[in-house]
């Protein structure tokens, strides 16, 4: 971590074995391996690891079960949290040149949850809810998102049933075809942005850096 945060940061080390859907693992393999599933898929095509590492799709998955968690624990004592990948921006330069982050345009969202809305939108695929999670599509990134106690809770008691039914009707997938699905059934429950990848620290930071 870095130096002189050591207060501010709190590390919880966990195994994926011990998350709730990792009980989902055989099934999934199962249906990954299955001729349905593999049948007009182009994440099969591709060889994407969605189509084919349960284990990546089960940690995908669980990063609402991380936020439900520490809203639970709550080591801050705040009421709005954000999720950002670890990877986050996948080695580009595009944090803050001085180490700064003040959100902006998130705060006065807080009763949904915030994600980022690549082109060419949701609502363009919305007729191919049935087929989604075999369409090699990356329109709601879940790299970052962010929202107030409550909408993400709620958000996380939807991605459950949501994820039961998955399994019952052979369907699986990691979070970006989640997050949309989701979207479809409860659209008030999203503050959708438009932007691409990773525009999280261009879009909402109010700190402007001393030249």
């Amino acid at each position: 971590m870095r130096r002189g945060r050591e207060g501010r940061t709190h590390v919880v080390v966990t195994d994926l074995t011990t998350l709730p859907y990792y009980k989902y693992r055989d099934r999934m393999s199962e249906i990954m391996n299955s001729a349905e599933y593999k049948q007009d898929n182009e994440l099969v095509d591709k060889h994407l690891c969605e189509s084919y590492v349960p284990e990546y799709d089960i940690l995908q998955l669980s990063k609402l079960y991380f936020m439900n968690r520490v809203i639970a624990e709550n080591p801050f004592h705040t009421s709005y949290f954000i999720w950002l990948d670890g990877g986050y921006g996948h080695g580009l330069d595009i944090y803050p040149p001085d180490g700064v982050w003040i959100p902006k345009g998130l705060f006065e969202h807080s009763n949904q949850v915030t994600f980022l809305e690549r082109d060419p939108g949701v609502e363009l695929f919305r007729s191919d809810l049935h087929r989604l999670h075999k369409m090699s599509i990356n329109i709601v990134p879940g790299g970052f998102f962010a929202g107030g106690i409550d909408a993400l809770g709620a958000l996380y008691e939807m991605q459950k049933q949501q994820l039961d039914e998955w399994m019952k009707s052979g369907v699986v997938d990691d979070d970006q075809t989640m997050y949309m699905q989701l979207y479809y059934k409860k659209p008030s429950l999203f503050h959708l942005v438009p932007a691409d990848w990773h525009d999280a620290f261009k879009l909402f930071n109010a700190h402007e850096p001393d030249r």
